[in-house]
């Protein structure tokens, strides 16, 4: 029995390490991308809204994964 539950924890903090990582990925490019469009190097067109959308959409999924994976945890 304690080795399925030692198991289970192990899955449990890998998924949460794993959406930790995400977390951070959809930040540095969301900053990356304000920092870019305030130097004038990016030029904001419809793709390029399209994708901020579904990065902050993903930001937003991230953190609520995150926080029930710890939950659960």
């Amino acid at each position: 029995m304690k080795d399925i539950i030692f198991k289970q924890i192990d899955i449990l903090r890998d998924e949460v390490k794993w959406w930790r990582n995400m977390f951070l990925i959809t930040i540095s490019t969301l900053i990356g991308g304000i920092v870019s469009f305030s130097q004038n190097k990016l030029e904001l067109n419809f793709v390029e809204a399209i994708v901020g959308v579904f990065l902050i959409i993903g930001f937003i999924y991230s953190i609520l994964k995150l926080k029930l994976v710890q939950k659960e945890q």
